[in-house]
C-alpha cells in the first residue's frame, strides 16, 4: 500500500474493502496526527460504513472505537438503501443486497439507535424506505411510527414516489390513506418519464380501482384553504406541462373515464381544471379537456 495514503484515504478504503485491521490502522493513524481521532471522524466512519453498508464495520467502530449510533443519520441508512436498489437490489432478485442494509439496522438498533429518531430537517427512516417493501416491513416490525404531525401523511409520500407494493404493505398495516394520496400520485404520474410512467399509472389506478378513492375527493376539507392546494386530484396534473413526460394527458384521460369531473373548482373557488389548464398553458391536458367537450357536444347534437 503507497506509504503517502492519508489516514482519511486509508480508512475509506478500509470501508469500501470490510478490512477491519486497515480500519484499525488508519484510526491509529488518526490518533497520531495533529488533529487526533475526535468524535467527528467517528461520526463521520460510522455514517460512511453505514451507508456502505458494511454491518461487521460499523459492529467495530460502536463496540471498539466508541463510535454513538445516535449520531447515524435515517437519511444516510435511506441512501444505503436506495444505492443497494439501483446497483441490482431487490428489484433484480438480488435480496442479499437489501440483507445487508437490515443487517446494518439491525447493528444500530441492537446498540440503541431509534428508527423513530427525526429532526426538524430530518424525516425518519421508514420515510427513506419507502421503495422498498422489505425495508419497510423491517423498519415497522421494529416499532417504526407511521404518523407524524408535522410531515405528510407516510401514504402520500409512498403514492408520490414509492412503490406500490410498498403502499399495499402499509395498507396491510392499517396504516390510513392520507387526504391527498390520490392527488399525490396523479402529480406524480403527470410528471413520470416515459420509463416510469407505467410504475406511476399503476399506482393511480390502484388508488381508484382497487383503494376506491374518490377521483373527485378534494384536497382540504370543506370550507377550509390552504396554499398549493388546488382541488379535485385531476387538478394536480396540469402543472406538468414542461419536461419529458406526457403533460399530464393519460391521468387526466384515466381520470376522466373514472368520472372525475373537470368543472370542480379549487378551495379558492378561483379555477377549474380547464381554466387551470389554460393559465398554465398546458396544452396536453387542454386537448383531451377539449377533446371530452366534443364528444359530449357531439352527443347531445345526436339527441336532438
Amino acid at each position: 500500500m503507497p506509504t503517502d495514503q492519508s489516514p482519511r484515504d486509508i480508512l475509506v478504503t478500509a470501508i469500501a474493502n470490510n478490512s477491519i485491521p486497515e480500519i484499525q490502522r488508519g484510526l491509529n493513524l488518526f490518533a497520531q496526527s495533529r488533529h487526533g481521532l475526535g468524535d467527528n471522524t467517528l461520526e463521520w466512519l460510522l455514517n460512511l460504513a453505514v451507508k456502505s453498508s458494511k454491518p461487521d464495520v460499523a459492529s467495530f467502530l460502536v463496540d471498539v472505537a466508541g463510535a454513538r449510533v445516535e449520531t447515524v443519520r435515517a437519511q444516510t441508512v435511506g441512501r444505503a438503501s436506495r444505492e443497494e436498489e439501483e446497483g441490482g437490489g431487490e428489484r433484480d432478485g438480488k435480496k442479499g443486497e437489501v440483507e445487508k442494509v437490515i443487517q446494518v439496522m439491525e447493528v444500530l438498533v441492537q446498540r440503541g439507535w431509534d428508527v423513530n429518531n427525526a429532526s426538524e430537517s430530518t424525516q425518519p427512516l421508514i420515510y427513506h424506505l419507502i421503495h422498498s417493501p422489505p425495508l419497510v416491513a423491517w423498519a415497522l416490525s421494529h416499532g417504526a411510527h407511521t404518523t407524524y404531525l408535522s410531515l405528510p401523511p407516510l401514504t402520500e409520500e409512498i403514492a408520490s414516489h414509492g412503490t406500490l407494493p410498498t403502499l399495499q404493505l402499509t395498507l396491510r398495516h392499517n396504516v390510513p390513506l392520507g387526504r391527498r394520496t390520490l392527488h399525490r400520485a396523479v402529480q406524480s404520474a403527470a410528471y413520470a418519464s416515459p420509463a416510469n410512467r407505467g410504475e406511476r399509472m399503476e399506482m393511480v389506478r390502484y388508488l381508484v380501482e382497487e383503494a376506491g378513492l374518490d377521483v373527485n375527493g378534494m384536497d382540504v376539507e370543506e370550507g377550509e384553504q390552504k396554499p398549493n392546494h388546488w382541488g379535485a386530484p385531476m387538478a394536480y396534473a396540469v402543472g406538468a406541462k414542461d419536461g419529458e413526460g406526457d403533460g399530464g394527458a393519460e391521468v387526466v384521460r384515466f381520470l376522466m373515464e373514472k368520472g372525475a369531473d373537470p368543472e370542480i373548482r379549487d378551495c379558492w373557488g378561483l379555477f377549474d381544471v380547464m381554466g387551470l389548464a389554460e393559465k398554465m398553458a398546458n396544452q396536453r391536458v387542454l386537448a383531451v379537456l377539449r377533446e371530452r367537450d366534443g364528444k359530449r357536444e357531439a352527443g347531445e347534437e345526436a339527441r336532438d
